[in-house]
């Protein structure tokens, strides 16, 4: 659960809400590779668009995304606005916080683009790489990612649309997302708190340090890095390591997700994209990761929000 609804719910149907893509907007930038492999702030899915809902919409329409070995198992649900003419299908994705009785969809997908990438038969090899969307298949790379989404936005490109029906259609979908990527097994990288918690005690980052196996505490276990770089030693021209700093720095703070420096990253370096199914085995190779964390004021099972990392 989560939210109120954008517009007043329709016991006849649900509410379903329009957005472009954070990554390939209106479709604009569907054939770029960088693009469709950044994953999305929220759900961290890359080469798809998904129907978002919460867990109580997904318990009504029976749906469930199951994850095995780094493969989410999606189930499939139709949405009609309208007539049957007016209907999609596409994979759903469940969604903490999202408002009960909503469907979120995204634009840019399901594209059939005539130019783009020059094509060619690639005989046995594009038969090797045609079980999902591959980065080598030779045609554009829009084509046949994602669903098009544009049949129910009707005449007057309406971006909220209520009384539309969802059904489970019984067929399954593979979705990658790269949030479980690099998982540090419920050892934080990085330590928060609340503005309160801080200002009670502003060491509290010192405070919540690892401890190894046998107990000793972390910051008492020696570290190379320490042995060649005294920590006491001051990070400027006069220090024998004032060369020895990071090229950037970025506020976790502010930070909300939106991918910017990863993508720059991956162009000022011609960092390669690997496509779907490698993402899903882990090989994505992005030198950047911004990670996605709820965070729930007052335990389990309140309604918080969402942090990255």
């Amino acid at each position: 659960g989560g939210g109120q609804p954008f517009a007043d719910a329709d016991e006849d149907g649900y509410e379903v809400v329009i957005q472009p893509d954070p990554s390939v907007l209106d479709g604009r930038f569907s054939n770029n590779a960088w693009m469709q492999e950044t994953p999305d702030p929220i759900t961290k899915l890359v080469w798809d668009n998904v129907a978002v809902m919460s867990s109580h919409t997904a318990t009504e329409l029976g749906v469930e995304v199951n994850y095995d070995a780094g493969y989410y198992n999606a189930d499939m649900v139709r949405l009609t606005a309208g007539d049957e003419s007016d209907s999609i299908e596409l994979p759903v994705w469940i969604q903490p916080g999202f408002p009960d009785g909503t469907i979120g969809l995204q634009t840019g997908y399901g594209r059939n683009l005539d130019a783009g990438q020059v094509g060619g038969d690639k005989g046995w090899f594009r038969e090797l790489t045609d079980a999902y969307k591959s980065v080598y298949n030779g045609e554009p790379l829009a084509n046949g990612v994602g669903t098009n989404v544009a049949r129910l936005l009707g005449d007057n490109l309406r971006r909220v649309l209520t009384g539309v029906a969802a059904e489970k259609t019984g067929e399954g979908y593979m979705l990658a997302s790269t949030q479980e990527h690099g998982s540090m097994e419920g050892r934080p990288i990085v330590r928060r708190a609340s503005i309160e918690d801080y200002r009670e005690n502003p060491d509290f980052a010192e405070d919540a340090v690892h401890t190894l196996p046998n107990g000793e505490p972390w910051e008492e276990y020696p570290t190379l890095w320490e042995e060649d770089h005294p920590t006491d030693t001051p990070a400027y021209e006069d220090s024998d390591f004032h060369e020895n700093q990071w090229g950037m720095a970025i506020d976790l703070n502010t930070c909300t997700g939106c991918n910017a420096c990863m993508v720059a990253c991956q162009s000022e370096n011609n960092v390669q994209v690997v496509g779907k199914e490698q993402v899903a085995k882990g090989r994505e190779m992005h030198w950047l990761r911004v990670d996605r964390y709820y965070v729930t004021p007052g335990g389990e099972g309140g309604h918080g929000g969402s942090s990255s990392e």
